[in-house]
């Protein structure tokens, strides 16, 4: 749908759907690929702020920690108000926060 009609209303929750059913079927690759897509499309914050955390997750199941870390990062200091409750426990999780408890990136300045 994306390519076809890339103005739709549709597509980035199409995009984060993927992007979650990717993570779920044990896809990271796939997932990357569409939380990235979905980051250059999104057209409010909410939604980069999940693309970014997707991408931070779907980074850290294939093991690549510093892309994961910079995900992560980026989308806590973009979006450090954004709530984030994608997974529907209610616990409220804050864009950037790693959900293996990372600490929050120190600044060099």
């Amino acid at each position: 749908m994306g390519q076809s009609f890339p103005v739709a209303l549709a597509v980035p929750d199409s995009l984060l759907a993927l992007g979650a059913l990717s993570e779920s079927s044990q896809r990271p690759a796939d997932a990357a690929h569409a939380y990235k897509r979905l980051l250059a499309r999104a057209d409010n914050d909410a939604l980069r702020a999940r693309a970014l955390c997707g991408l931070g997750r779907a980074y850290e199941t294939q093991r690549l920690w510093v892309p994961a870390r910079d995900s992560y990062a980026e989308a806590l200091s973009r979006f450090p108000s954004v709530v984030l409750d994608g997974d529907g426990d209610g616990d409220g999780t804050v864009a950037g926060q790693s959900p293996r408890g990372w600490p929050a990136p120190r600044s060099n300045g």
